[in-house]
């Protein structure tokens, strides 16, 4: 048997770019959340991707850069001041991006290849 083993929605390949205050922000945990109360049944999997030195991530649900499921997500970001502790870490982003219930970051997951806007996360007020 070859495929997935997994009874979830496929994931489809998606991809993009995460920059805070015009620098990749690398080592940022990206994570996807169902939007507006849809539930997909993932087996407690959510799409998530680490920034690498580019600014770019690819999602990964089931397997390492398999995508996401179609559907609306919110978007939270976890940036740790040392991503490599053992202990955690502090949010380099004060926790301004990391829950779901506030995060104003959207996207879409559509079938097929998905490049999604690029994530523009500003630290400086005013």
């Amino acid at each position: 048997c070859s495929g997935p083993e997994h009874d979830g929605p496929s994931a489809q390949p998606a991809h993009g770019t995460l920059t805070v205050n015009g620098d990749p922000a690398v080592g940022a945990n990206v994570t996807l959340h169902p939007a507006d109360g849809q539930n997909f049944d993932t087996r407690g999997s959510r799409p998530t991707g680490r920034v690498l030195d580019d600014g770019s991530f690819l999602l990964s649900t089931y397997e390492t850069n398999d995508g996401a499921p179609v559907g609306d997500y919110v978007v939270t970001v976890f940036w740790a001041k040392n991503p490599d502790a053992i202990e955690p870490s502090p949010d380099r982003l004060q926790n301004r991006y990391v829950n779901p219930k506030t995060s104003k970051i959207r996207v879409r997951i559509d079938e097929g290849e998905n490049t999604l806007p690029p994530i523009e996360l500003n630290t400086t007020k005013g």
